[in-house]
C-alpha cells in the first residue's frame, strides 16, 4: 500500500515532533487547518529572509524552515520534505549516538 504525499508528510512530522519536544506545541499549532493564512506568508518570508543569510538576524536556516511550511499546503513539496526530514532525523540520531559512546 503506498502512502500519499501528504501521510508521508504527516507520519515525519510525528517523528519530528517525538523526537523533540523542544518544538512540538509549534509543529501542533502549524499543521491546525486554521493557521494555513499564516503558513503561506511566514514560510514565504522566511524563505526570502533566509537568502539575505548575511545578514545578522537572518540566517540560511530560515529557508528550510520556510520550505517546511509551504510543504503543508503545496502537495508538491510534500513527499521530499517528508523523506528530507526522516533523513535528517536519521542522521541526526546516529550523530548523537556516536557522540554519547
Amino acid at each position: 500500500m503506498n502512502e500519499s504525499e501528504g501521510q508521508k508528510l504527516q507520519k515525519s512530522l510525528k517523528k519530528l515532533e517525538d523526537s523533540s519536544p523542544r518544538i512540538a506545541k509549534f509543529l501542533r499549532w502549524v499543521q491546525n487547518p486554521k493557521a494555513r493564512r499564516y503558513r503561506i506568508p511566514i514560510g514565504l518570508a522566511l524563505i526570502i529572509a533566509g537568502v539575505l543569510g548575511v545578514l545578522p538576524v537572518f540566517g540560511v536556516w530560515m529557508i528550510p524552515v520556510g520550505v517546511l511550511l509551504l510543504a503543508l499546503d503545496v502537495p508538491f513539496l510534500q513527499e521530499p520534505i517528508g523523506k528530507l526530514i526522516l533523513w535528517t532525523l536519521t542522521k541526526w540520531q546516529n550523530f548523537k549516538s556516536k557522540v554519547h559512546v
